[in-house]
Parts: C-alpha cells; sequence; structure tokens
C-alpha cells in the first residue's frame, strides 16, 4: 500500500521487519521476493505530485560529465520511468545482457578485479532476473538467433565473437511491481520520504532510519533489516552521511565508500561498406524479432583475446549511418521556431541544403507523427514501411533498418558505437559537497576522468575490429584521431563494492556492509566490476539473490527486539 510521508506528524516512527530504502526496480524486486512472512517499509523520495529532479542534483570534477540529476528518477519505478529504448511503437524499455565469465574473474591486467564468485554461481538467479524483467526465459545464445536466412552472424576470425542483447519493457517496473507493491498489505512504500541518515549502535546493529518528508519534519523507520536500494550516488551517500557512530560514515573505517565509481562510456566510429550489398551481411545486428521477443547482435573480442593482450572488456553495436537524414530533421526544427518567432534561422541557405537533402526523412518523421495522433492512418505504415522504424538506440528511427525492402542498397555507412569497460580506478569517487540541498545535506559530488589506459584500450580494440572487418572484405572502420567519447550511459556502478576483504571492498560476499550485522546494499553500487553490458539484469539477481540472504539472516535475528 501507499502512504504519503507528507501526512506523518513530526517525529513519527514506522515500525516493519525490512526497511528498503529506494523505490525502483531493485527495492520492488526486493520486497516481493522478500515473501508475506515480513512486514517492509519501503523509503522512496519521489511522490506522485512531485516530479522534480532537484533531490537529485550533485557536482561533478575532473573531466566533463553529464549533469547528476540527468539519467535518474523518482517516484516507483525510479529510474526506469525514463528508460527510452523503443522496443516496440509507443512502448519504452531497455537493454539486457549478462556479464560474461571473465568479468567476474580476477584479471592480472586489471587492479581490484575479480567478483566473490564466478558466472556459474549466479547464473540460476539470472534465469529469475530474467522473469522479473518481464523477458521469459532469458536466451542469448547467437544460433538461437536466426530468425531469417539474411540474420547470420558474421565471421571475423578467432578474435572477435557474436553476442546477443535483449531488450525488455519498463512497464514490468513502471506498471507491474508498481502496482503489486501498491495492493500488498504487508508492504508500505511512503513516498515523498527522504532518507537522511542510518544510526547504529556500538554492536555494529543499524537501528534507525532518520527519514524526512520535508525541511523541518522528520520521522523515522525502526526495523530488524535494512537494506539501502538508492543507486550508485544516493547509496555511497547516505552511508557518507551516516556520521553517529562512524565519523567517516557508516563502512568507511578504510575510505572505500564512494570509491571506484565506474560507468560505461560510448565511442563511435564509421564503418564505410566495401559496396552496398554489404549490408545484406549486416542484418544480423539490427534488432531481431522471435516470438514477440526482441533482441540485437553486437561485436566483442573474445575473452582469449582480452587476456592475450591485456585489454578491458567492450561491445560493439552497429547502426545504419543517418547524419543526412538527423541533419533534415534538425533543420526543419530550426525552421519552425523561426516561424513562431517570425524570423529566419541562422544559417538560413545551409539549413535550406540540409533540408533537400533529408525530404525523405522529414516526410517519414510527419508521417510517423500522423500515425502516432490518429492511429486510423496505419495502413499508411504498409505503403511507407521507414514510418515502422524504432529508435531502439537512442541515436534515431533506424532499428529494423534490415526488414525494410530493398533495405541492402539504402546504406553506404554504418555507425559503430563501442561500449567500453572502466576498471576500478579508486580516485574516480563519490564524496560529499560543500554545498547543501534543501534537507540542509551535503550534496554528493562526483570525481570523473578516463584514463590513458582506458583510452588505449579503447583504441587497440577499435584497430582489432577494423582489421577483422577489413579481412572479411565488410568495409573500412575509420575515427577521429581522438574519438568523441561519450562519458556515461546512466549506469553509476562500484561505489559500495563487494569483497571478502573489509581492507578492499564495503561489503562482503553477501552484499551486508562489513562491521554491521543487518545493513545491506543492493543493486549497481555493488559491483566490483562492471563490464559493458547494461547493468539491470544483473543488478536484479544480485537481489533475488540477496532476498535469500536477508531471509537466513532474519531468522538469526528472529529473537532480538527491535530497539524502542
Amino acid at each position: 500500500m501507499l502512504a504519503d510521508a507528507r501526512t506523518f506528524p513530526d517525529g513519527h516512527v514506522v515500525e516493519a521487519d525490512v526497511c528498503i530504502v529506494g523505490g525502483g526496480p531493485v527495492g520492488l524486486v526486493l520486497a516481493r521476493e522478500l515473501g508475506e512472512g515480513f512486514s517492509i517499509c519501503v523509503l522512496e523520495s519521489g511522490s506522485d505530485e512531485d516530479a522534480t529532479q532537484s533531490a537529485l542534483l550533485g557536482e561533478t570534477t575532473g573531466e566533463p560529465f553529464e549533469p547528476l540529476e540527468e539519467g535518474r528518477a523518482r517516484g516507483q519505478g525510479g529510474t526506469a520511468s525514463i528508460w527510452n529504448s523503443e522496443i516496440r511503437r509507443d512502448e519504452w524499455g531497455a537493454r539486457y545482457g549478462l556479464l560474461q565469465a571473465s568479468d567476474f574473474e580476477r584479471r592480472e591486467h586489471v587492479p581490484y578485479s575479480g567478483w566473490p564468485f564466478d558466472l556459474a554461481h549466479l547464473a540460476p538467479y539470472y534465469e529469475r532476473a530474467a522473469a522479473a524483467c518481464g523477458l521469459g526465459p532469458f536466451e542469448d545464445d547467437p544460433k538461437r538467433w536466426h530468425v531469417s536466412r539474411c540474420a547470420t552472424p558474421l565471421d571475423l576470425g578467432d578474435e572477435i565473437e557474436t553476442r546477443v542483447v535483449r531488450y525488455g519493457p519498463r512497464s514490468a517496473f513502471t506498471d507491474d511491481y508498481a502496482a503489486w507493491a501498491r495492493a500488498a498489505p504487508h508492504v508500505t512504500v511512503c513516498l515523498g520520504a527522504r532518507a537522511l541518515e542510518i544510526q547504529s549502535d556500538d554492536s555494529g546493529r543499524a537501528t534507525t532510519v532518520d527519514a524526512a518528508s520535508s525541511p523541518g519534519t522528520t520521522f523515522g523507520v525502526r526495523a530488524r533489516i535494512y537494506v539501502l536500494a538508492a543507486g550508485g550516488i544516493e547509496n555511497p551517500r547516505l552511508l557518507l552521511l551516516s556520521k553517529g557512530r562512524e565519523p567517516e560514515g557508516l563502512g568507511n573505517r578504510h575510505d572505500l565508500v564512494g570509491r571506484f565509481f565506474t560507468d560505461h562510456p560510448t565511442a563511435g566510429y564509421r564503418l564505410e561498406l566495401a559496396s552496398r550489398e554489404t549490408a545484406r551481411r549486416l542484418a544480423f545486428y539490427d534488432t531481431l524479432v522471435r516470438n514477440g521477443d526482441l533482441a540485437q547482435g553486437a561485436l566483442g573480442l573474445t575473452d582469449a583475446t582480452l587476456v592475450s593482450e591485456g585489454l578491458l572488456n567492450s561491445g560493439s553495436i552497429i547502426a545504419p549511418e543517418i547524419v543526412r537524414q538527423m541533419q533534415a530533421l534538425e533543420s526543419a526544427g530550426a525552421f519552425a521556431c523561426a516561424l513562431g518567432s517570425k524570423s529566419m534561422p541562422d544559417d538560413a541557405l545551409e539549413n535550406v541544403r540540409r533540408l533537400g537533402l533529408g525530404l525523405d526523412a522529414v516526410a517519414t518523421s510527419a508521417a510517423r507523427l500522423a500515425i502516432e495522433k490518429v492511429p486510423a492512418l496505419e495502413p499508411v505504415s504498409r505503403v511507407w514501411p521507414t514510418t515502422r522504424l524504432l529508435n531502439t538506440l537512442g541515436v534515431g528511427h533506424i532499428s529494423g533498418w534490415s526488414r525494410l525492402p530493398a533495405a541492402h542498397l539504402r546504406y553506404k555507412a554504418f555507425g559503430v558505437f563501442q561500449v567500453i569497460e572502466l576498471a576500478p580506478e579508486p580516485d574516480r569517487r563519490i564524496t560529499l559537497s560543500s554545498t547543501r540541498d534543501a534537507f540542509g545535506q551535503p550534496l554528493p559530488r562526483l570525481h570523473w576522468f578516463v584514463t590513458e589506459r582506458e583510452r588505449d584500450s579503447m583504441l587497440r580494440t577499435q584497430e582489432i575490429l577494423g582489421k577483422a572487418f577489413a579481412r572479411a572484405g565488410v568495409g573500412r572502420l575509420s575515427s577521429p584521431e581522438e574519438p568523441e567519447v561519450f562519458p556515461t550511459a546512466h549506469h553509476h556502478l562500484g561505489t559500495t563494492r563487494m569483497h571478502v576483504d573489509e581492507k578492499q571492498g564495503v561489503l562482503d560476499e553477501h552484499g551486508a556492509v562489513h562491521g554491521m550485522s543487518n545493513l545491506f546494499v543492493a543493486g549497481t553500487s555493488t559491483f566490483p566490476t562492471g563490464g559493458y553490458i547494461n547493468p539491470t539484469l544483473t543488478a536484479i539477481a544480485l537481489t533475488i539473490r540477496l532476498a535469500e540472504r536477508i531471509k537466513s539472516t532474519a531468522r538469526s535475528l528472529s529473537e532480538q527486539p527491535v530497539d524502542s
């Protein structure tokens, strides 16, 4: 059920078996996995009436990075509410994939690498996570995705392999799990509830979460078990703010909370095809549809190559180059804005030239908008099939290109988008700023950079891939001397990493804060390393695993009274 924390009187106390901080995908899945044997309080800072992002503000230092409020969201469903992969018309979601076996291993060429367990240990939880994410049975074997005679993986030699990533709907969390939480009598989702600090005693037990519904109006949650599920920025922030027993923050006696922040930067390259007929060979790297499920082929280096070359992991998505079309749409927008102000756009002649070169894209976009507003016009999409293309990658309506009539004649160049693994770097970290928010608390501050070693790994991977394309007669892969690297995929990882040694990780192998008997952390902040694939499936698998641990912990704490 839902509760509006703004209706709580000052000093109110909520009693529960388990307190979960964060009502996003991880928090909601955890609540459901724990089952009806627990009374559960979920603290969610957002509310239905307050959709502002001001509570997510922060600061960045170092190299350029997007504002910290970008790519995050509050309210039930959390960041899932802004996932923007168009997986069907008017249906949005995200990309899913498994970490590779090597991502879990300790790699000599990657300092601080290695998880406390291997892929085989997490495999059964991955299967359950796929169901929780609305994916059904998770199948990523390329041999199972030969959906047409044309859609066949490239043979690029021993160094390169084809992988499959999946797409799933955000509605699994924003609708299904949110509706379950509203109806579950043993779950109370407190909306508009900002967690301020975790209180603890000298025995290493968390005793209360202090929270606020507005500046100056506070309440508390007392529980047997506490779980932080607020993301890779807010999880470490709350630990750092909790200074009651430990001056440097809970779990921070070795100055590890907030360190090892990673994300998934993306670099772009251009693949000029050997001939337009070559596009036929790339159909497997378009979106693939099988029994209503959506997937896509991707390219990456084999584990053996990563080790022999001493490289970080990465994966490359391939999509038709549509610079001409996007420029035409930008120019159409410039003229539309100019008409509104009864003026001419800057560089009017250049904009006219761009419009002329891309009139087909402008017309397609107009037809697509018309169909969205008037569904009765849907037959137009059969006459004009380009209106059926999806913006699955967030770079324009191109997904589904291989299923267009004469698709192999439409494109002479493709973009290659390389998603990059970053190494665990202790100085890439979240700390507390001197600037304070509306609740009087320090904002989070991210110090961000990409190392030369990480850039070199990216460029060497591109070189290996380019040579493989050339040998196979696919085409020529090129990039600027200094390729532009977009810094973030909004995947905030590693800031409360797991490690069996408390001097190398904030959490133990079960997700418990070292030195604390009843305080756990869930989500992407727990990752020791992040691979390159979108992290949600792994985060949900870890959450299901954590639910089992909490159940066993609860049994050992069952005789201990809740502090009063």
